[in-house]
């Protein structure tokens, strides 16, 4: 697209993707809930810290590379850790 209208699809393009990986870490949280909670025995509280922090973790590495790749460039621990005190 040349003119006004590459920027606002870029934008489009770029929501889509951070939605995406919203999504999917949704799946992943309550992947793993279901998975601690039932498979492994684990108390409810134990389980959903464990499903909390896996798809934070999800959620972080999938819009740091196909979300955001331009801040990709930024060291990953810090980038990471920045993103799970937010």
């Amino acid at each position: 697209m040349i003119g006004p209208a590459a920027p606002e699809a870029r934008l489009h393009a770029q929501f889509a993707r951070f939605a995406l990986v919203g999504a999917g870490g949704f799946l992943v949280d309550e992947s793993v809930l279901a998975l601690m909670h039932s498979a492994v025995g684990l108390d409810p509280f134990s389980a959903r810290a464990i499903s909390i922090l896996s798809a934070m973790t999800f959620t972080w590495w999938g819009n740091r590379t196909l979300t955001f790749p331009a801040h990709a460039a930024r060291g990953l621990g810090a980038g990471f850790i920045e993103f799970e005190c937010m």
